[in-house]
């Protein structure tokens, strides 16, 4: 099984812009707390000063690709969040060497939360923030992969009340603590954006939303999907197992905001049993007895 040594995070900044009110100085030491454990997990991680200038730069994923010790910088989708991959850029290269390729088509869009590796292929979900040049993009940049796009639907989300979010990190130690087969190649590097939140919101009235790939599906072992029992995440799983190079074994959950964990180095980080009770319960039997560590403070970080 590969391991991660870097982490790229972005600090909250004042200006952070999100659909709803959040309380800046908690989502800042929430914010600490996931740089903990990561740090806890053996992960160096490199944090960027929050850029006033780009409201939505703590959703710093979406800026990069990094596989086989390449850097490919995205073309955001939203026009206003471009000029986040400079800084990006600079880091990337001058402070951890790593080769930087750029996309050249003005007309690819990709962000990479709608880039989904397993270890072995990348599948790219199509949404408002990732078009088919944007997926052509990532072929080009790492020829020695499988690109696959995998069409994303935009999700409903209830709007007309107050909202509120609340996200705990939890570390669970993985059942599979080596991939049936070894990976083509180690990953030395991860992006991290806050984790897609859950919707709250009381029932006033339903409102398309965009969602990125990793909203519906991500990986929470090597070789092991993690998606929910909802109809979008259901019909991306689907469209996968159809289209994927190799197998892979699914972790189903019933909440749909739980379908997106991250597995760092033998752990899995995932949502609170206050914000997703029951999907706590499936992946506790998932990993069996291994131990849980919860940090003591909640993770309010938003999309």
């Amino acid at each position: 099984m590969f391991r991660y040594t870097h982490a790229l995070v972005c600090r909250v900044p004042v200006a952070f812009r999100t659909r709803a009110e959040i309380d800046l100085e908690e989502a800042r030491r929430q914010h600490e707390a996931l740089c903990r454990l990561l740090r806890e997990l053996g992960v160096d991680v490199v944090e960027l000063p929050p850029d006033e200038l780009h409201p939505e730069c703590v959703f710093v994923e979406d800026t990069a690709v990094i596989c086989n010790g390449v850097a490919l910088i995205t073309r955001p989708g939203a026009p206003h969040r471009q000029g986040e991959v400079d800084t990006v850029r600079a880091v990337l290269k001058k402070e951890l060497g790593l080769p930087i390729v750029e996309i050249s088509d003005e007309a690819a869009k990709l962000d990479g939360g709608d880039v989904l590796f397993t270890g072995r292929e990348f599948f790219v979900g199509l949404s408002e923030w990732t078009n088919e040049a944007g997926a052509r993009a990532l072929a080009a940049s790492f020829p020695e992969f499988s690109v696959t796009p995998i069409k994303v639907s935009p999700g409903v989300r209830l709007e007309g009340g107050q909202q509120g979010h609340a996200l705990q990190v939890s570390a669970a130690r993985s059942l599979h603590s080596t991939p049936p087969h070894p990976p083509p190649a180690s990953l030395p590097l991860i992006i991290l954006s806050p984790l897609e939140p859950p919707q709250l919101t009381p029932n006033l009235r339903q409102v398309s939303e965009p969602r990125h790939l990793k909203a519906l599906v991500s990986m929470a072992a090597p070789d092991v999907l993690c998606v929910s029992k909802g109809a979008a995440s259901q019909e991306v799983l689907r469209r996968i197992e159809r289209e994927a190079s190799f197998s892979y074994q699914t972790l189903t959950v019933p909440e749909d905001s739980a379908a997106n964990v991250l597995s760092v180095n033998g752990t899995l980080i995932h949502r609170s049993a206050a914000e997703a009770p029951e999907t706590c319960k499936v992946e506790h039997r998932f990993i069996l007895n291994f131990p849980i560590r919860k940090l003591s403070r909640m993770l309010n970080l938003f999309f």
